[in-house]
């Protein structure tokens, strides 16, 4: 195949995702395949491996989420690599309304938070929630209703069960049942965008879940 030829049939394959302008959306081989290859790439995807806390900074489109994906799928299919729980929160702007509007926002917000890294490890690893009184669907009707800002009273038993160390215990067991030694927490569009009072709790979250093998 000519050069120019394999240049049109990636501008062919390109126009079939026109609308996909977040690589969270993007399949995973168009990810794996269509990734810049080089030195600088490869070292973000050796950082993102690593232990230790690391920051993606840079303004949108500039391929922050595009490497956490390919870290996430690259970790998934290799047993050597650590567990991946991928988790964005692109929708946290709708949760900025319950800071008029609820006394507990903050709680509202680190449930939420929680959930999402739970729901993540759930749907990846397909293990059964082990907190009593909620289950897979109940914590995807909480999330969803929060980000509709349609959270009540009737979540109240939620936001008060999930916590760090339930979370924590939570990653624990998938990485024991999938037979990793550690697991990396790849957390999209957060710590920049958030509203100050959700981005010290944010912080708070990320630095308290954080163990010997998280």
């Amino acid at each position: 195949m000519s050069e120019s030829q394999e240049t049109l049939d990636f501008m062919e394959e390109l126009e079939t995702h026109q609308f996909e302008e977040r690589a969270d959306y993007l399949p995973s081989d168009y990810i794996k395949t269509k990734t810049a290859k080089g030195k600088f790439f490869d070292d973000i995807q050796k950082k993102l491996y690593q232990v230790g806390a690391k920051l993606l900074i840079g303004p949108r489109g500039t391929g922050k989420t595009h490497h956490m994906r390919l870290a996430y799928f690259n970790c998934k299919e290799d047993v050597k690599k650590p567990l991946p729980v991928y988790v964005s929160f692109n929708h946290y702007l709708r949760l900025e309304t319950y800071l008029n509007e609820s006394s507990n926002a903050i709680g509202v917000f680190h449930a939420w938070t929680l959930g999402k890294i739970i729901l993540s490890c759930i749907e990846d690893y397909g293990d059964e929630i082990q907190y009593e009184g909620v289950d897979k669907e109940s914590l995807k009707d909480f999330i969803e209703a929060v980000e509709k800002q349609q959270y009540s009273s009737k979540y109240f038993d939620i936001v008060q069960t999930l916590s760090i160390e339930k979370t924590k215990e939570y990653i624990e067991s998938s990485l024991k049942k999938q037979s990793r030694k550690r697991a990396i927490l790849l957390l999209d569009d957060a710590a920049l965008t958030l509203t100050p009072e959700y981005m010290v709790e944010f912080f708070e979250v990320f630095r308290s879940i954080k163990s010997a093998h998280i």
